[in-house]
Parts: C-alpha cells; sequence; structure tokens
C-alpha cells in the first residue's frame, strides 16, 4: 500500500499528465493558462457577486475560455483541481508555480524568474516574527508575487509553528503578468486565505482599474463582516 506522502508526491505529475491528455490542437502551456483562468474567474464569480460589471466581464471570459473545450476536457479541468486541492491541503506548497517552471511557461521577455525554494525558505524564516501575540495578524505583502511562491513559504512555515495562518493572515500580492496572479489567486483561495491580489506593475502609480483586484472567498467573507471594506460597483 502507498503511503499518502508518497501520494502527494505525485500529484503534481498527474496534473500535468491530466493537462497533457487533453491538449488535442493546442500545446500544454495553452492549455494549463486557460484552466488557471478558468479556476480563477470560477473561483471569484462564484464569491464577488456584488460588482456586477466586473463579474460580467470575466464571465464572458470563462465563456469564451470553456466553450474551447468539450465535455471531457472539461471534466479532466474539474480532476485536475481536485488534484490540486488536495496537493495544497496536505503540503501547504507552490504547486502550479512548479509546474508552470516545468512546462517552460515562465515568460522570458517579462524577465521570470522564480524564487528557488532553498532562497523562498530563507525568505519565510527571516521575513515573520513568529513569535507575536496569537491574536496579533500578520500581513503580508508581495510584489511581483508569481505564483505566490514567498508567500505560500510563509504559510507553511506558521503552520508549522501550530499557529492557524487561516484566522491570523492577511496578504496583499500583485503582478504584471495575469497568468502569476490567476496562480496566485487560485492557490490563496483554495489555502483559505484572506487575501486580495492585483494585476498590474507594483511601480505604476496609476489606480488600479476593478476588474485588475482578485478578492479571495474568504477575504470578501471577512469583509462582508466589517462594513466598509468592500465596495461594489455601484458605489
Amino acid at each position: 500500500m502507498r503511503m499518502r506522502s508518497e501520494a502527494i508526491e505525485m500529484d503534481g505529475k498527474k496534473i500535468t499528465e491530466v493537462l497533457q491528455s487533453i491538449r488535442s490542437n493546442r500545446n500544454l502551456m495553452q492549455v494549463f493558462c486557460d484552466w488557471i483562468a478558468i479556476m480563477a474567474i470560477n473561483i471569484t464569480n462564484s464569491v464577488d457577486i456584488y460588482r456586477r460589471k466586473t463579474w460580467m466581464q470575466r464571465e464572458n471570459k470563462y465563456q469564451m475560455l470553456i466553450s474551447r473545450y468539450g465535455h471531457e476536457a472539461q471534466r479532466k479541468f474539474v480532476t485536475s483541481m481536485v488534484y490540486l486541492k488536495d496537493e495544497l491541503t496536505d503540503t501547504v506548497c507552490d504547486v502550479l508555480g512548479k509546474i508552470y517552471c516545468s512546462i517552460g511557461a515562465n515568460d522570458a521577455n517579462l524577465k521570470q524568474f522564480f524564487t528557488p525554494d532553498h532562497t523562498g525558505n530563507l525568505l519565510a524564516g527571516l521575513g515573520v516574527d513568529y513569535s507575536i501575540e496569537d491574536d496579533k495578524p500578520i500581513n503580508l505583502v508581495e510584489p511581483c508575487c508569481g505564483s505566490g511562491s514567498i508567500t505560500i513559504r510563509v504559510l507553511k512555515t506558521i503552520k508549522e509553528q501550530g499557529l492557524d495562518y487561516r484566522h491570523r493572515v492577511f496578504v496583499m500580492a500583485q503582478d504584471i503578468d495575469i497568468n502569476c496572479v490567476y496562480m496566485a489567486y487560485v492557490q490563496l483561495s483554495l489555502l483559505g486565505v484572506k487575501a486580495i491580489i492585483s494585476h498590474g506593475d507594483f511601480f505604476d502609480e496609476k489606480p488600479l482599474q476593478k476588474e485588475q483586484i482578485f478578492y479571495t472567498p474568504e477575504y470578501i467573507a471577512y469583509a462582508a463582516e466589517n462594513a466598509g471594506l468592500f465596495k461594489t460597483d455601484n458605489q
């Protein structure tokens, strides 16, 4: 009988294998990018129902993307998301970032260099005071977040300290690449983190448009309990 830890190590490979099986006339990179966009829009539009114009814009994009694939491919997208959820729950690791790099999807034109594991682990150990009081929030800001790898490593370290990051942590992250925004948003959403992930240049002083901002389900639930934290398109 295979141990659970061994099964978990295989899940990243299983996701890639499933996505490869539905490539059809599209390359693996395109299938992967469509899949993460479909997941992200599916999650955000299931909870971010207050900003109607933004919801409709994303719904239109979702329908355009999903229409590229038949029922069997759509079923495999769901299967891949189940694998992703299982691995994130059990290991708290950057699953999508590893797949993204392994298939060569990182964009050389944007000079994308994802943080190596050992560097990310070092930063996670140095970046947070894990001795702080149990009731004090931990605020994380990750510009140029990529797939959210450093934030996820911090969450893992917090969990290893016996603390509940779901109640303690608030994340603000941003990236210029929409694929990175989708990856970070999906993973932080599935991990149950209160987070705002934005699409745009962190060093650009122009205000972000509403459609550039993604709120995780946990953030929206938190904001709904605290008046004034969330604004609709009608405000």
